[in-house]
């Protein structure tokens, strides 16, 4: 038997469709506390991530070295230099084919004090909603 080879070009699609971008994370950070913002798309292969910050130019420096759908600024955010400030940070999805989806924007507060932690002693605690419970602060 003989053997054959065939081959066919693969094009892009007519009308490629832009992945559906959506961002979570905290809407506020204090002075002490990281900041981890997630973003996600709408799509089964990689996406590239652009970050940027609109409103703060330092910021937007720091964020250009970001391509993945985790943006993560460790203890204190010292990236983030003006207390009691809203940041607008804007992502970006490309696809694999180069198609660039709309700009999502988040806000983020850098606040002035730092926000106060709870923890429970035992570490393991169960309270259902007919449960009372007294915390006290110290």
């Amino acid at each position: 038997s003989d053997s054959s080879m065939a081959s066919a070009a693969v094009g892009m699609p007519q009308f490629p469709e832009a992945p559906d971008v959506s961002v979570t994370g905290p809407d506020s950070v204090d002075p002490c506390s990281d900041l981890a913002l997630t973003a996600r798309a709408s799509s089964a292969r990689k996406v590239f991530f652009t970050w940027t910050c609109i409103n703060d130019e330092a910021l937007d420096q720091v964020l250009k070295n970001f391509n993945t759908g985790l943006l993560y600024l460790g203890t204190g955010t010292s990236e983030m230099t003006t207390l009691h400030k809203t940041y607008d940070i804007a992502v970006q999805g490309t696809s694999f084919l180069g198609v660039v989806s709309s700009v999502k924007v988040y806000h983020v507060t850098k606040l002035g004090q730092p926000a106060p932690q709870l923890s429970f002693a035992p570490s393991v605690l169960r309270i259902f909603r007919s449960d009372t419970a007294m915390m006290r602060g110290s």
